[in-house]
């Protein structure tokens, strides 16, 4: 028995059909590129605003969990 999940169409743009997988990667891809640009503005050595401080956290914690799923030690 074989189970086939398909992308739902949503519309077509110049015979291109726009699938909802489509269109949620091309919005997560747009938001994670203008919050790189915000926070590569003004960047410091030490953290001199809070959305630098934030993304340096999120950062080295997916760092961090990566890194203990692969056994490395820096």
């Amino acid at each position: 028995m074989e189970v086939t999940l398909h992308a739902e169409k949503l519309f077509h743009i110049a015979g291109l059909p726009i699938t909802n997988t489509l269109l949620t990667t091309l919005i997560t891809t747009t938001l994670i590129t203008v919050f790189a640009v915000l926070v590569s503005k003004k960047v410091s050595l030490i953290p001199s605003t809070k959305l630098q401080l934030v993304s340096e956290i999120v950062i080295e914690n997916i760092f961090s969990t990566i890194e203990s799923l692969s056994d490395n030690v820096r």
